[in-house]
């Protein structure tokens, strides 16, 4: 399959740009996740990599703006496994939930990234922002430090484990079936 055949990973002409349900089929999505996955990780590496000091542009906009095809892809799988899913499905469910799980756990454990998002909280008050880009800040720093963003070493090893395990836990039980 390429990506000009998986309606995916090609951009959606439907009135106010709803995706094409009736093109899209299961062995659509590893495919457009895995597009998702790299696209994703590239786009948050490019802001762990820069050595712009922290301000709120190459920061917060950058990671704010990052991942539109793995959201994209994700919103359409969730939304198709909560209301139209089927055995296809659940199995690329079943494979995706530990994956999904990872990715999120690296992203949130991602030491540059953090380090960046707690400069900027750090600075907060003496930065000019308006009110909603302060907060954002908190947001993300928040969200960070909740998802693990300050432990260390094998804690942050076992918390992405955990994770895993969890969405693992958390699929089985949705889908009903035993073995994941």
């Amino acid at each position: 399959m390429s990506q000009s055949t998986n309606p995916l990973l090609t951009p959606w002409t439907g009135p106010f740009g709803m995706p094409p349900f009736e093109q899209i089929a299961a062995e659509h999505f590893e495919e457009a996740f895995e597009a998702g996955f790299q696209q994703h990780n590239a786009e948050i590496q490019a802001v762990a990599d820069s050595t712009a000091e922290p301000d709120f542009e190459n920061t917060l906009m950058a990671l704010e703006k990052s991942g539109s095809l793995f959201r994209r892809v994700g919103l359409v799988f969730h939304n198709l496994t909560s209301s139209h899913t089927n055995d296809d499905l659940k199995a690329i469910e079943r494979k995706m939930a530990p994956r999904l799980a990872a990715h999120h756990a690296a992203f949130f454990l991602n030491e540059p990234v953090f380090k960046r998002i707690d400069t900027l909280f750090k600075q907060r008050e003496g930065l000019v922002l308006a009110a909603d880009e302060k907060r954002l800040i908190e947001r993300y720093h928040l969200d960070f430090v909740r998802a693990g963003a300050q432990l260390k070493g094998d804690q942050r090893k076992e918390f992405a484990q955990n994770s895993e395990r969890l969405a693992q836990c958390f699929t089985r039980f949705k889908i009903g079936r035993a073995h994941v």
